[in-house]
This record gives C-alpha cells, structure tokens and sequence, in this order.
C-alpha cells in the first residue's frame, strides 16, 4: 500500500493505466471493493472515433491508449480516496477490479478442493513455474537485431516456420489473410483495427489450409517491415508466402486466395507469370482500366446479377457480382463459368430463394475461410499475462503450434475435438515430464553445516536483505555475521547452540 500513501504527494494525479498497475501489484487478503473512475477529456467532442472507446465497457483490458492516459479518481468500497483517508481503513467487501494475475496461476498449487490441479500440482513446483515464466526468452540479447522489431522472438518464428512446412498436410488451394494477437500494453508495432474481434494488438500476416493449419506467419512491423520496396505492403507478404510455397514445393501449381488489402491487377498478373493462381476481393481503385458497371446500375438489378471483363493478354478476370452487397473480384485461374446457385433468404417472398453465383466466387467462399478456421484458437486461447510485450505473442505460438498438431492428428485418423485434443496433450506432458514431490520441505530442521553453527563468533546483523529465516522460515531482515544465515532474535540461540 506504500505507493497509495504515497498518492497525494505526486505533483499530478495517477492515470488509469498507472493506478490499475498499482491495484494488480496489492495482495489483498480482504477482498476490498476497488472502483476506478475516468476522468473525462477536457476537448470533449474533438476526439476521432480511434480515439474514443466502449462507453459501457468494464473490462480494464479493453481500454485503449487515451483512455489508459486519462486521470483516475480511486473509490474503494464505495468511498473515494481522498487525502484525509486511507486504504486500510476501509471495510473489506468484494472486489470489483480482476485481481493480480500472479494469484490467479498459484491456485493450481493450493489445497483447497475447490481450485487445486492435482496434476499440476504433483507435477511441478509452482516456484519452479514462476521462474521459468520470469526468464522464458526467445533469443540473446546480445545478438539482437536493431532492425528487426520482433528480434526477440525472431529465433522462435523461424523455428516454428520450418516446422510448420515440414509437417505441411499438402493442399493446393491456400488462403492468405491477417490475424490478431491480443495486446494492451505498450509497443511500437500494437495495430488498432476497427471492426475486428480483436481491436488491440500485434498483427500477424498467416497463410493456411482450407481447414485451418498454419503452414507461415510473420508479424507485422509497419512500413519498414517491407522488404519489397517496389510494391505495396499487401503484395509483398503475398509474394513473400509464395517464394515458401514454391521453395518446399517445387512440382506443385497453387491457387491463392486473399481479401481486398492485397488484391491487385499487378499481383495477379506477376503471380501468373510464376504459375501460380490467385483469387480475391479487390477495391474499385485497384481493378486498373477494367470498366465494370458502377455501384448505381446495381441498384436497379436484380440479386445475383453480374458482369464481367477479362484482360487477355494477362489472363485476368474482372467480375462484380450483386449479393447482399456489391462484391468485385479479380482471378487468374477461375472463370464465371459453369454458374453456381447460391441459397439467401428473400424478406419479400418470406422463403428462402436461389440466386445465380459465378463460378470464381463460389471457389473464392470455398476456400478463403482457412485464416478464420485458423482463429478458432481464440476459443481456448492461452491467456497467461507477463510483463513482458513478448510473451502474448509466444503464447500464440503456442496456441498457433498446438492448432497444427490438433490438424495433423486428425488427419491421421483422430476424433478429438481441440479441447479433448488439448486435455490429452497437457495430460501427457505433465506425466511424462513432471516430477513427483518427494517431500514437502526440509528432511532436518537446518540445512547447514554443524561446525559453522557451533562457531562462536557470532553477531546479530540488521537492516539486511529480507530473506527466510533459518529455524522459523518466516522473513526476517536480520542475519548472522559469520555465516549469512538468515535468523530472528528468538531463533538466534536454537541455531547457534553454543552462544
């Protein structure tokens, strides 16, 4: 509680994102009742709709960067925290505010029935969980890259790249889009993008089957992660896919599927010359000369109408076709033909109808969904937070490698669901590699030496580094000045037996 004594004494109020991390770091024992109240922007109205936020949203994880920075005001149990008062003089209720995370993980190893894994718990010591979570790293820091943003933990995508291609279930229709990795906190690369289920978070350029195995990724790190200058950003993560596919797949002709941030006359026309196909969505700017009929003639046809034009000399397809919306799409493998019947439901007949489908969008339905089957892994998503930037994105990894595997046993024949796939998984890790305990603590009451205790020159030292004591296992800021063992005053004499 010292740094909440410590408020008032600031020259300015703490901020949302500063107070939150104060509340996260209290062990509360009491269960206090904590409120946080934002304080609202001084240009009220002025903001753009990036900058503005879910007005009832009561998830602290989901605030975004102006939100976090806006002055707090601190209410616990019902009260406001003012100068005259303090936090421990409040009455404990329920907590309103999710607790320290730390807390949360260390419940696996209590005895109480109501939380304990016993699997882990026999399994594994939690302090040894602690430190391998305090010191995961993916690369050196020595070696690192200035260059590359994602330095440290480029050793580990490389590895799991190759792997992924390794063990590839061979399919020839791919599809190429972006997923989001979860992040609230502060980074160069954190992308904001509207609409998603995801809002806040690094971004991750993937290329999947049809059912979801991720066969690459990369993230992304802005303009400057563009190492093809000559073109846009969205064609050189395609070319960038495509220059894997053809290296592990020398014999074998693809097909390409991508939404309209990468979708160009210039991409198809390149990816044609390197015999490999390539369907997506495109935006009116990007269909070149193509004259296709604009938004307002649709508007006078009938559901399932289209029109089409194809650029012979580059064997590209141009067709904009009326669903709900107005769709146009760009293809160098696929044509209008033979048409597909497509099921919507009409409010005016009250009954479900058929429309004609293009053959180039029924193939581009079919099989760009894999990056979304892929996303699935949210469902169970590993959500274990650290304070490094990095580890929401090993974490992933994670989650990304676990899919695959669940992909791959069911193409040999497994049943599983994930979630009975990702039980088994964990189940026989912690059996094969876990370790039972053999004890619950010290064989002896004293694990040193007989001769350094019975030594007579002994000092009571204070004001040193909090550590347990010796006989009592309690901390204690005082030692011996021999032997550095750490010892209360009463524990002194039954340590050292001779003084």
């Amino acid at each position: 509680m010292s740094n909440f004594n410590d408020y008032w004494e600031r020259k300015r109020p703490l901020t949302v994102h500063e107070l939150l991390a104060e509340l996260e770091n209290i062990e509360d024992d009491n269960h206090y009742k904590y409120d946080v109240y934002i304080t609202p922007p001084t240009d009220a109205g002025n903001d753009t709709d990036e900058d503005s936020g879910e007005e009832d949203c009561q998830d602290p994880d989901c605030l975004n960067r102006n939100q976090l920075d806006a002055e707090a005001e601190l209410y616990i149990n019902d009260k406001p925290v003012t100068e005259e008062s303090n936090v421990e003089d409040n009455t404990p209720t329920t907590s309103s505010i999710p607790s320290n995370p730390h807390k949360k993980r260390r419940m696996y190893w209590e005895e109480n029935d109501d939380v304990q894994n016993r699997l882990i718990f026999t399994s594994m010591r939690r302090k040894m969980f602690e430190d391998i979570f305090r010191n995961l790293h993916a690369a050196d820091n020595s070696v690192l890259d200035p260059t590359d943003g994602m330095a440290k933990v480029r050793p580990l995508i490389v590895a799991l790249n190759r792997l992924f291609m390794d063990y590839a279930p061979i399919e020839q229709s791919i599809s190429i889009n972006e997923s989001m990795i979860p992040y609230f906190g502060r980074h160069g690369c954190k992308q904001f993008i509207r609409g998603k289920p995801i809002r806040f978070g690094f971004k991750s350029w993937v290329m999947a089957t049809r059912l979801g195995y991720c066969l690459q990724f990369n993230l992304y790190q802005g303009r400057r992660g563009n190492n093809k200058q000559d073109c846009r950003l969205g064609e050189s993560v395609v070319y960038n896919f495509a220059d894997v596919l053809q290296t592990h797949f020398e014999n074998l002709k693809f097909s390409l599927f991508f939404d309209n941030f990468f979708t160009s006359v210039k991409l198809l026309t390149t990816l044609g010359e390197r015999r490999i196909g390539g369907t997506g969505t495109v935006r009116v700017n990007r269909t070149g000369n193509c004259n296709l009929p604009n938004d307002q003639y649709y508007k006078k046809t009938e559901r399932g109408s289209y029109n089409h034009k194809i650029d012979e000399a580059n064997n590209i397809l141009a067709v904009r076709w009326k669903d709900n919306s107005i769709v146009t799409l760009l293809s160098n493998q696929y044509g209008v033909k033979l048409l597909q019947s497509a099921a919507r439901y009409s409010a005016k007949e009250k009954k479900k109808v058929y429309i004609p489908q293009p053959n180039v969008v029924s193939m581009y339905n079919k099989y760009m969904g894999g990056v979304d089957q892929f996303d699935n892994i949210a469902t169970y998503r590993i959500s274990m937070r650290g304070k490094k930037w990095y580890m929401p994105i090993i974490m992933w990894m994670f989650d990304t490698a676990m899919n695959n595997a669940w992909q791959l046993a069911r193409n040999v024949g497994k049943s599983l669901d994930n979630l009975a796939f990702r039980r088994e998984f964990a189940q026989a890790l912690l059996k094969k590699y876990g370790k039972l305990l053999l004890r619950n603590g010290p064989t002896s009451s004293y694990s040193y030496p007989l001769a350094a205790r019975r030594n007579t020159k002994h000092i009571i030292l204070t004001n040193q580094l909090r550590r347990r004591c010796a006989v009592c296992k309690n901390k204690t800021v005082k030692a011996c000045s021999t032997s550095q063992v750490p010892l209360h005053d009463k524990c002194f004499s039954a340590f050292h037996p001779n003084n």
